[in-house]
């Protein structure tokens, strides 16, 4: 929108440079008329150079009309400096019109690119080669064609004032104009925001693509929820029932976000996350840093057990969670018009199943997420659990604490 504003101020701005010029060569060759051997030739060129302005402002409005553009528009540039040398030559005689019609011109076409500037000055070149090749006569012209080029010249002048005066005004209320776009822009940005991981945002903001589309990834997935906190919230007020699930969410979501996982749901008390979507720093690092993140949601679960019982409210729930690793379907699912950025797959249903079979305060993990973190976790072997759809018993294990903690917790997060 500015770039077609700004083209079209332009050319207006040429089309009045044009007009005067070419109003300045035509009153020249007007008064040379009757002393020329061939009458009809100045006649001619008059005519041409009245419907010249109009015919290359009409150009302008539909570039898209030619298919080199570029290359008229330095044609027309050229043809500028033709007009312009013609008319210099023709008033040789009359120094201090030329001096003005040169001031006039330099106000005009040094604002112009440099290939522009290049075109017009190879234009007045070749009209003073021709001039000394064929002769031009030097014209004298009466004081009553001296006057009205003149006031031509201050018209343009003033014209050429009040025109970047509102050309100005233009930009400025449209300057105005795209900042409040810009601010509404953040605004709504911070609000959806609130909605969706940082990741995830940041991807969406990147220009990701928003399809119905999905493909298959190995993700480490979790699981959690309060247990006993339905039983509790049937003790609670509105208002207790409100501070006690906003304060655990906005500590849990915190972590996930500082482990750098992908919040895909929130259902009461329970939250699903998923590591390896969009970004993935490999199997390994995705599932140490969701193990990582649920040990560190252990630990933030008992800050705010002994703030809720500060506050009066007696048996607290405690955190369980399920982590599995896994091949999952990943992506956008639903329709055109609603999606929904989810996984989805049997891996995903056991994370489930194993938060499900957790005690309150533990952690259980599967085989394969045990696998690519037994060398930094240590885990205690559960007895195996027998979870519907699935044939046999899951190996399952409890993770109890990091090897190395502060060193790896550092390095986690730094990745």
């Amino acid at each position: 929108m500015k770039g077609n504003f700004e083209h079209s101020q332009e050319w207006k701005f040429e089309y009045m440079h044009r007009l005067v010029q070419s109003l300045g060569l035509s009153l020249v060759l007007l008064s040379h008329w009757q002393q020329s051997d061939y009458p009809l030739l100045p006649l001619i060129f008059i005519t041409l150079l009245l419907l010249y302005p109009s015919l290359t402002f009409k150009m302008s409005v539909y570039p898209q009309a030619f298919s080199n553009f570029k290359l008229i528009v330095q044609t027309i540039r050229c043809i500028d400096g033709i007009i312009i040398g013609t008319l210099l030559c023709l008033l040789v005689s009359n120094p201090l019109l030329d001096l003005g019609i040169l001031l006039a011109c330099a106000s005009v076409y040094l604002r112009l690119p440099k290939a522009s500037v290049i075109s017009t000055a190879l234009g007045v070149i070749i009209a003073v080669v021709l001039a000394q090749f064929y002769s031009l006569p030097r014209v004298e012209i009466t004081l009553l064609i001296q006057a009205i080029i003149i006031f031509l010249l201050i018209g343009f002048a003033v014209s050429c004032e009040l025109v970047k005066n509102l050309i100005y005004a233009q930009l400025a209320d449209k300057y105005q104009s795209l900042s409040k776009i810009n601010s509404d822009l953040r605004l709504h940005t911070f609000r959806l925001s609130k909605y969706l991981s940082p990741v995830l945002r940041k991807v969406i903001l990147a220009g990701g693509d928003v399809r119905v589309t999905a493909q298959e990834k190995t993700l480490t997935i979790f699981f959690s929820d309060m247990q006993g906190f339905s039983k509790m919230s049937e003790k609670l007020s509105s208002e207790e029932l409100t501070w006690v699930l906003n304060s655990y969410l906005t500590e849990m979501s915190e972590i996930v976000f500082q482990f750098g996982g992908t919040l895909d749901k929130v259902i009461g008390d329970s939250l699903m996350v998923f590591f390896g979507d969009p970004d993935s720093r490999g199997a390994k690092t995705d599932a140490t840093a969701c193990v990582c993140m649920a040990l560190a949601m252990a630990e933030a679960m008992e800050g705010l057990k002994q703030r809720w019982i500060a506050r009066g409210i007696n048996s607290p729930p405690s955190l369980r969670m399920g982590i599995h690793t896994g091949n999952c379907k990943v992506g956008n699912f639903g329709t055109e018009n609603r999606l929904e950025y989810t996984a989805l797959g049997s891996a995903v249903n056991l994370a489930s199943h194993l938060e499900s079979a957790a005690g309150g305060g533990e952690i259980i993990v599967s085989e394969q997420t045990y696998q690519q973190i037994k060398h930094l976790v240590y885990c205690v072997r559960c007895e195996p659990i027998k979870i519907k759809g699935f044939d046999e018993p899951v190996v399952a294990y409890r993770a109890i604490e990091l090897h190395k903690r502060q060193c790896l917790k550092q390095s986690i997060v730094s990745q």
